[in-house]
């Protein structure tokens, strides 16, 4: 008499039936999903929640760029003196974007904080990167025309370490806050490739003028290209220095 089949294999634990298709595992728990996929969630929900995320799940950046230019455009400063009570602060501006998700201070409120406090930076990263300064920035570009004002990001903002946005016509905020920015940063290029320069130098003297003119010729043809840049904006008889 032949013996019994081979016993049916029993499901494990974890395996489980839904609608005719077997799940290998159990849903995580949120605990275990991790923090970078929780913040996303809460930054798509909180997008939406203020009509910046379109049906197919795009985020509508015009939208955003229009929040932050109407208040960009409204700090208008004519004095330096003027920076402290006018500039609009970062969290201030990613709060006029999202004004009802939990900022600082509030993560302690919900439920999950820590992803809170990511999500909260993710979309205040992305409000900041729309404040770029330069030319083809997103709010800088909308302030030519009828504008004509420059967007500056300072850190006069009275508030050690932060740091704010606000728009001028004036040459010495100007100054401060939109062109000593930059002249730090050629400034930190040109000892940063002088200091190279140095050591090739000194390790390989033979090499120490060709150094030396690369740097020279390199610097003064930057420069006079530059230069030659801003002079087609000046009209003729106009590039006396009023300084």
């Amino acid at each position: 008499m032949p013996g019994p089949g081979p016993r049916p294999r029993r499901p494990h634990p974890c395996h489980r039936e839904r609608k005719g298709k077997t799940v290998s595992e159990e849903q995580p728990t949120p605990e275990e999903i991790p923090v970078k996929e929780r913040a996303e969630a809460l930054r798509l929900a909180a997008l939406a929640s203020h009509g910046y995320l379109a049906p197919d799940g795009e985020v509508l950046d015009s939208k955003i760029e229009d929040v932050i230019f109407d208040c960009a455009v409204k700090a208008v400063v004519s004095k330096t003196a003027e920076r402290k009570t006018i500039t609009v602060r970062r969290t201030a501006l990613t709060r006029t974007v999202v004004p009802n998700m939990p900022g600082p201070g509030e993560y302690d409120e919900v439920d999950d904080p820590e992803a809170a406090a990511l999500a909260w930076d993710l979309i205040h990263t992305d409000v900041w990167r729309m404040c770029d300064v330069n030319p083809n920035g997103r709010i800088q570009s909308r302030l030519n025309g009828e504008h004509a004002l420059v967007l500056c990001r300072t850190k006069a903002t009275g508030e050690k370490g932060v740091e704010g946005i606000y728009v001028t016509r004036d040459w010495a905020c100007l100054k401060a806050d939109f062109v000593a920015p930059d002249q730090r940063r050629v400034e930190l290029a040109i000892n940063r490739q002088a200091a190279n320069a140095e050591m090739v130098a000194e390790r390989l003297p033979e090499h120490g003028k060709k150094v030396r003119r690369e740097l020279t010729g390199a610097t003064k043809t930057a420069l006079s290209t530059g230069v030659a840049r801003v002079d087609r904006m000046i009209g003729p008889g106009d590039d006396k220095d009023d300084e």
